[in-house]
């Protein structure tokens, strides 16, 4: 019998810890093939992070934590791409030159990891 994911918000965790998993990855592939901005919003304990993740999953190309699901088995191209991904949670919010540098801090760690240099001082 398989685990439950109480409390896990991360894909690879998931699937390589042999946890049962509801494959939603079908959702993952009608995002990625139609439309061009989608706002996520479900209360708090809905999958948010674990969507988010299981779709940074796909689009760094790491196939084979699809196997035997939806996308796994689709059309999907799993070329790997550089995800940009933002945990707002992370950042001091009370005040905005706080936040400010938060967000300049991860972007140039997210830079760094790709091999990029970034030379603005501002996030926008």
């Amino acid at each position: 019998m398989k685990k439950l994911p109480v409390g896990l918000q991360t894909f690879r965790k998931l699937r390589e810890g042999d946890y049962l998993y509801a494959d939603k990855t079908k959702y993952v592939y009608d995002l990625a093939s139609q439309g061009k901005y989608f706002f996520l919003s479900r209360p708090r304990r809905f999958g948010k992070s674990l969507l988010v993740d299981t779709i940074k999953e796909a689009f760094e190309g790491h196939r084979e934590l699809f196997d035997g699901l939806w996308l796994g088995l689709s059309d999907f191209d799993f070329t790997p791409h550089p995800v940009i991904r933002l945990d707002m949670s992370m950042f001091d919010l009370s005040d905005r030159t706080l936040l400010r540098s938060g967000v300049s801090g991860s972007l140039l760690r997210i830079a760094a990891e790709h091999g990029l240099e970034l030379t603005a001082d501002s996030p926008a």
